[in-house]
């Protein structure tokens, strides 16, 4: 969770460590990697060590960034390492370069977000807390439902829905997206509503990034643990397959792109940076 960074790999030093311990951009478990990897690093004779393709990747233009208040501009947050790893990966199998086209990821897991790669550049995105409810999370939540949450109840509580109490777990009580499929296969009518919002509310999500490239999409990419579900990426392709090509790629690549980008910068394909002062 650091500050708006580039993708690619970024050097790991004392200053890097030192801004994610103290200085995040949001408090995560994940925050605490950087670290430990520092700690291995020197205890290893200074090798070398990286992050790479921080969920902070930020390569929105101006436009982008506006969110209707002053001062408060919208921020760029996404699965960014598994999902820059799964379109290269079907960029690699469909045989297209992806420095010259423009493709939309969707990363269905405990939380959703998405991302519009242009060009090889993250330049648009749908944050977890900006699209579709997930497993644990509330998504979008519109201001005056928002206002009215940290009236009645807190601010705390409202963050709370926001990062571990929202979404199927306030609807049903549970974060168990494999036994609400159960429940929706079996006819229960409120697992199938449910299910149907995720997909609506990712499908309007594609939708509108979609639109920033005006329908230049080359590829609309659904991947996370929740791409394995038929029920929810069927609901969503149906809705979607008019815009562009749909590739499932459930689950996630996050230890192979770790490694991937790591051996890139070791065989000088990639330069990775240093985070600036």
């Amino acid at each position: 969770m650091l500050p708006p960074v580039r993708h690619g790999a970024y050097i790991i030093d004392e200053f890097l460590v030192e801004t994610l311990l103290e200085r995040p951009a949001e408090q995560h478990a994940s925050n605490l990697g950087a670290g430990i990897a520092w700690q291995i690093a020197k205890d290893g004779g200074n090798v070398p060590a990286f992050i790479y393709d921080s969920v902070s990747v930020d390569e929105m233009n101006g436009v982008a960034r506006l969110s209707g208040i002053k001062g408060y501009d919208r921020r760029s947050f996404s699965h960014v390492l598994n999902s820059r790893a799964v379109a290269r990966a079907v960029a690699d199998r469909e045989a297209f370069d992806l420095g010259n086209v423009n493709v939309v990821v969707a990363h269905l897991g405990g939380g959703i977000s998405l991302n519009l790669q242009s060009k090889g550049e993250i330049i648009d995105v749908v944050t977890a807390d900006d699209g579709a409810y997930s497993p644990e999370r509330a998504g979008g939540l519109p201001v005056f439902v928002a206002a009215r949450i940290a009236r009645e109840e807190s601010a705390e509580a409202l963050y709370q829905y926001e990062i571990g109490k929202g979404g199927l777990i306030s609807y049903t009580g549970s974060n168990d997206a494999i036994g609400l499929e159960r429940r929706a296969l079996a006819g229960d009518e409120y697992a199938q509503l449910l299910y149907e919002g995720i997909a609506y509310q990712v499908a309007k999500s594609i939708g509108g990034l979609a639109t920033v490239v005006r329908g230049d999409v080359r590829a609309i990419i659904l991947t996370g643990g929740m791409a394995r579900s038929t029920l929810l990426t069927d609901a969503i392709t149906e809705r979607i397959s008019f815009m562009a090509p749909v590739y499932l790629f459930p689950g996630e690549l996050e230890m192979q792109a770790l490694a991937a980008g790591g051996y890139r910068v070791m065989r000088g394909e990639e330069t990775a940076r240093t985070l600036p002062r």
